[in-house]
């Protein structure tokens, strides 16, 4: 098939108002949709104008997705010679079971204050009694089921997740919240009152169970976000100087310094911390929600920015030769199930910067020849 052949049926395929009468039989066509996954985006400028432009256009959220892959495949065939940054790659057998596996470390602590540590254990029963039952579903998940008997007894638990992990958690109203590595979160075992509060240290994917009566409110250091029924990610690390809230869907509610700002999709709001100052900016919301399907999304982002997500996933420090080092930008997508030696060396490759790992320090230096 012929490239402008090529592209027109893959355009049509992918972007066509009329897009559902289109026959995506053919094996190529299909193909090059499979592949998606594997191709990288690129730095071209027409990239970031199609990229909003897709993302106004689609309405349903599993659309949304797969449009953004599309991105990344029709750049190819709009472009006879691209430059990829880093080619993404299958993960390998050992990625797999790391992250099919009962999370390492995971801790429970009851309102009694009793530990129960989660590691490698699949379905069992924590507490099941009139009131509550509380399950490890699957190894990968906490499972939280309101019996019918009233109590007005507010108790509390506490989920800490370690570096190195992730885990899912379902509150008693249905919410899930994703974990992310070196996070907290404490929460009632089940809601009473007006509002649904929970406490968070770290960064965790909230998808709230809509309930008009009741807000859902994620209490992180002085930062308050408020919402009814919506998906987003807030990142809140006790050392770092910015709470950072990423709406995905629905609308938010954030007050910090006594000031109320509101969130539409694609929106995102940086809390500066040290300054009390606040930044609303639009963003591609994968790129900060993507960790939560066990991968990293990078459009120009800083090393800088890049290596803060590291270390807390892999639980090192990082030193700078310069500080010029920190500003350069990478684009591309990487697994996060992978060994930390094997993410830096693809990013080593693709720019004029090393990595010396020495312990649990990662020094970043300006290649040698």
């Amino acid at each position: 098939m012929y490239r402008d052949e090529l592209f027109e049926k893959v355009w049509k395929t992918l972007f066509s108002d009329k897009k559902d009468q289109v026959d995506c039989s053919d094996p190529e066509i299909r193909g090059i949709i499979r592949r998606m996954k594997r191709t990288l985006t690129t730095t071209e400028p027409d990239y970031k104008s199609m990229w909003k432009k897709l993302q106004v256009e689609q309405q349903r959220r599993r659309l949304k997705l797969f449009v953004r892959w599309s991105a990344a495949v029709i750049l190819p065939v709009l472009v006879l010679s691209v430059s990829y940054l880093w080619r993404h790659e299958e993960p390998s057998l050992t990625s797999v079971r790391l992250a099919e596996n009962a999370p390492e470390g995971v801790r429970l602590i009851l309102s009694d204050s009793s530990v129960v540590s989660l590691q490698a254990r699949q379905h069992f029963e924590i507490v099941d009694d009139e009131r509550m039952n509380v399950r490890q579903d699957r190894g990968t998940r906490l499972v939280y089921k309101e019996r019918s008997v009233s109590d007005t007894v507010v108790r509390y638990n506490t989920l800490e997740v370690p570096a190195m992990a992730d885990y899912q958690i379902q509150l008693s109203d249905g919410t899930i919240v994703y974990m992310n590595a070196k996070s907290r979160l404490h929460y009632p075992v089940a809601f009473y009152g007006e509002e649904r509060k929970v406490y968070l240290e770290g960064e965790a994917y909230f998808e709230v169970t809509k309930d008009s009566l009741h807000p859902f409110v994620v209490q992180a250091s002085n930062v308050t976000v408020r919402v009814l029924g919506t998906s987003f990610n807030v990142n809140a690390y006790p050392d770092s100087e910015k709470m950072t809230t990423t709406l995905e869907e629905g609308k938010v509610q954030v007050v910090y310094g006594g000031m109320e700002n509101i969130l539409t999709p694609g929106k995102q709001l940086i809390c500066k911390l040290s300054t009390n100052e606040i930044e609303m900016r639009e963003v591609d919301t994968e790129q900060f929600t993507s960790w939560k399907d066990g991968y990293y999304v990078f459009y120009k982002e800083t090393l800088e920015n890049i290596m803060e997500r590291l270390v807390h996933w892999y639980g090192v420090e990082v030193s700078y030769q310069n500080e010029e080092l920190r500003k350069i930008e990478f684009v591309g997508r990487l697994h996060r199930y992978e060994r930390i030696d094997y993410l830096l060396k693809r990013m080593a490759d693709t720019q004029n910067v090393e990595f010396v790992i020495n312990g649990n320090v990662v020094e970043v230096k300006n290649k040698t020849d």
